[in-house]
């Protein structure tokens, strides 16, 4: 149980064929006085100064139960690996 839980989709809903159907939510928590509390994507991204799009990367890898690795400072144009 980390700060993000994933849940799969109760209920898709038909739609046009060209629609993306979401597999998954997500809920999100942080600690209050040792107990976890369900907070909103915004308060999250608040409290641990992050961006939408470290969020959706989180949850990416959270669909592939992956972990997630860093990155900071890796590329390919000079061979820095």
């Amino acid at each position: 149980m980390g700060p993000i839980d994933r849940f799969d989709v109760h209920r898709h809903r038909a739609l046009s064929s060209e629609s993306k159907q979401n597999t998954s939510s997500f809920k999100y928590h942080a600690i209050k006085n040792a107990n976890r509390v369900e907070v909103c994507r915004k308060a999250f991204m608040s409290l641990h100064s992050i961006s939408n799009k470290v969020i959706q990367r989180l949850n990416k890898l959270h669909i592939k139960n992956q972990l997630p690795i860093d990155i900071r400072g890796k590329h390919r144009n000079r061979g820095n690996m």
